[in-house]
């Protein structure tokens, strides 16, 4: 089984690739967000993580869900193809909407974990 990658990580490689999608440097981007051109070199070495703000700050520059920035992608297509399962409104409705996210979250994480199924399984059962 791969190993997971750290927050860092993942930070790190989506920073890089939409830098060079949309043609910045490093130090552009970090002007434009308000942080030092070195702190935004740190994010992308993995050597320290953004905070809340900043994250928020670096979607809007990129004109992105914060998401994009730090879930990989494997976490993102998985959480795609479980909300589009329903009508779009339940996008927009997990795209403002925190504590429907932790959920969706928390459903996505025990699918992976084999979680879920044993659950229903066991509650069909019952029955």
């Amino acid at each position: 089984m791969p190993e997971e990658k750290s927050r860092k990580d993942i930070l790190s490689e989506n920073l890089k690739k939409y830098l060079d999608a949309n043609g910045f440097t490093e130090k552009e981007a970090a002007l434009k967000i308000g942080v030092c051109p070195t702190t935004f070199n740190s994010w992308t070495r993995r050597i320290s993580y953004p905070r809340e703000c900043n994250l928020s700050k670096m979607a809007e520059f990129f004109h992105i869900p914060t998401e994009n920035l730090t879930e990989s992608s494997l976490v993102a297509d998985q959480r795609k193809r479980y909300l589009t399962i329903g009508a779009s409104d339940v996008l927009n409705y997990y795209g403002t909407d925190k504590t429907f996210q932790k959920w969706c979250d928390l459903g996505l994480k025990f699918r992976r974990e084999g979680r879920l199924e044993r659950y229903f399984s066991e509650l069909i059962k019952e029955k």
